[in-house]
């Protein structure tokens, strides 16, 4: 069997269209070795770049938004560990955060929950 382009075909009238033409190519997939073997970018904030973004928020009047970032920067929480928080895995007598649970969205396919043991993980936390 010969191989032809669809394309000359639909030029010289053997086709009316080209049935090729909104054809989406599937996505090319990374193999797990190629993944492991990419060099990793840590990307964080530096001290500094903390402290000016908090105090910008600050001047901004965004006290929820310098409190989360605050939480997240100092106690190395995930976004979702900090959401699914309750007022009593705070141990105040032990400076702690107690984290036994994530909140995540699970409409979103592209997010994988990270789920903590039973026990879940202690934090501890300074006020200075």
């Amino acid at each position: 069997m010969r191989s032809f382009d669809i394309q000359a075909c639909c030029c010289v009238r053997i086709y009316k269209i080209n049935p090729t033409e909104n054809i989406q190519l599937p996505k090319q997939r990374i193999k797990v070795e190629e993944i492991e073997n990419q060099e990793k970018v840590m990307k964080f904030l530096e001290k500094e770049e903390i402290a000016l973004f908090l105090r910008l928020c600050d001047m901004k009047g965004l006290e929820l938004v310098s409190l989360i970032f605050t939480t997240l920067a100092y106690t190395g929480l995930r976004i979702g560990e900090l959401l699914a928080l309750k007022w009593n895995d705070f141990n105040y007598e032990k400076r702690a955060l107690r984290v036994t649970k994530i909140l995540y969205n699970p409409s979103n396919n592209n997010k994988i929950p990270i789920t903590s043991t039973q026990n879940g993980r202690f934090n501890s936390y300074n006020s200075n």
